[in-house]
């Protein structure tokens, strides 16, 4: 099992941290007016921020099954968050495997969510462990199935005496509009995402063998919004920026989207009520960026940093209130748009920045070259690595990414969305030109062009994807 390169040198440790729901635009770095994340900030210098990365699917089951599987929904089958268990052949693809293969020590610390969220998560560890390929497991319920699910977080909320007051929080907020924010009543190092972050430090305190994967899945930002101590009161609800497009006229949009807005209630919400949700949720950001310069620090005094490549990246974003809609399952930038950071600490910090279309099924297929390991048959996106080190990218890139039976293609220049459900136009925007997508050209005349050539890439994209998951299992070609 290969632990170096041809050249000798170590095979580098791999440290995945992933959110669930934070925007692409949600950090410093990233030019935010208000949000606060100096360690994310920190990584982004040493290595590469992908400016233009999106989700395969902007829901948490799919996504993160394309994540853990390097394949699209329309491959893997896992379409909802009610999509039942990965398929057995799909589970063989798993990048724990395909690393433990590869002679590295995997461990998976936090929210997983590849499987469904009920009952008492710790009885199907033996399974995940198993079948996803991890030495090391250690379970965090997603937030709102905190309430009836059972994982090692509640458990440690029980021994603290602390989960009747979490549930009880919880059960109210259950009750109120979906933008209701206020903080959590646990204590800041209680909270779901600071308990993933110190357990992760506490694995990496065991002095695992090396070269190793640690896979640490932070619960939030995602709702409700619930920002613990004082990263509850870090941001000032006057202070939060209005939602892009907040003015939203539904003018050439989608019906779905106009009846989705009013069933949540933001139709004809004031926009400052908006204000304490925002806050809520950078709060939860800035928490989260905690805990990961926690990581880095961690790494640092056990001298295993200079040899570690860290990657961060969200397996969706959030709406925030943007065009009148929170939460996620949209194909608008909020949603879709997701932070990407390679950071490579075995060489001089670079502070590069690139704008190739990304995707986060592309983390797949780094973390593998990294480790040295074939991807299996049948697996897709792109290694990272020379972009991530500063090289400039050739030819014509795009992102793709797909919810049910709705597809979005995302070149560096146009956004392309067919969604054959929503009973109303498909949607073209030039970024260009209109970055808050306010415009939907699909239907002007002198844009036809470009509405068709996105849509054949698309149909080009599905009919390659789905051609190459009809060949052999027993393909060696990734």
């Amino acid at each position: 099992m290969p632990t170096s390169d041809e050249s000798g040198t170590r095979s580098p440790n791999i440290v995945l941290l992933m959110s669930d729901q934070h925007r692409g635009d949600a950090l410093t770095c990233e030019g935010h007016p208000v949000v606060r994340t100096p360690a994310l900030d920190a990584i982004a210098g040493q290595g590469c921020r992908f400016t233009c990365a999106y989700t395969t699917s902007p829901l948490c089951m799919p996504a993160r099954a394309s994540l853990a599987t390097g394949r699209y929904n329309h491959n893997h089958g896992m379409v909802g968050n009610l999509g039942g268990v990965i398929r057995p052949e799909e589970r063989r693809r798993s990048i724990g495997l395909a690393l433990q293969g590869a002679g590295y020590r995997t461990a998976f610390v936090g929210k997983h969510h590849l499987t469904p969220q009920v009952g008492d998560l710790r009885q199907i560890a033996p399974f995940l462990k198993r079948e996803f390929g991890f030495d090391h497991l250690l379970q965090v319920v997603g937030k709102f199935a905190s309430r009836r699910c059972e994982c090692d977080w509640t458990t440690h909320l029980s021994n603290l005496g602390l989960l009747d007051v979490h549930r009880a929080d919880y059960e109210e907020r259950k009750q109120q509009p979906v933008y209701f924010a206020r903080p959590s009543p646990l204590p800041r190092d209680e909270q779901c995402d600071s308990f993933t972050g110190r357990k992760a430090i506490e694995w990496l305190g065991s002095r695992p063998a090396q070269p190793f994967f640690v896979w640490v899945s932070y619960p939030g930002p995602h709702d409700p919004w619930d920002a613990p101590g004082d990263y509850g009161r870090m941001y000032d609800p006057a202070d939060m920026p209005l939602p892009i497009a907040w003015a939203e006229t539904f003018q050439g949009k989608s019906p779905r989207q106009r009846g989705r807005s009013e069933f949540e209630g933001l139709l004809n919400l004031d926009a400052a009520s908006i204000g304490p949700m925002a806050a809520q949720y950078y709060g939860l950001v800035s928490n989260i960026d905690d805990w990961c310069g926690r990581i880095v620090g961690a790494l640092d005094a056990a001298d295993m940093l200079a040899n570690t490549v860290i990657i961060y990246t969200s397996d969706h974003g959030e709406m925030l209130g943007d065009h009148r809609l929170v939460n996620k399952s949209a194909f608008y930038e909020g949603s879709a748009r997701v932070p990407l950071l390679v950071a490579d600490y075995r060489g001089p910090a670079l502070g590069a920045t690139c704008s190739a279309p990304a995707e986060t099924v592309d983390v797949y297929r780094t973390v593998l070259a990294l480790a040295g390991a074939t991807p299996p048959h049948g697996t897709f996106g792109r290694d990272l690595g020379t972009l991530a080190h500063g090289q400039s990218s050739s030819g014509d890139w795009a992102a793709f990414s797909e919810l049910d039976t709705a597809c979005m293609v995302r070149t560096r220049r146009w956004k392309y969305v067919h969604d054959p459900a929503a009973g109303g136009p498909q949607e073209l925007y030039d970024l260009d030109h209109d970055r808050e997508e306010l415009r939907n050209l699909v239907r002007d005349s002198e844009y036809r062009t470009a509405a068709d050539d996105m849509r054949s890439r698309m149909l080009d994209w599905l009919a390659s994807t789905q051609a190459r998951d009809l060949e052999p299992w027993e393909g060696t070609e990734g």
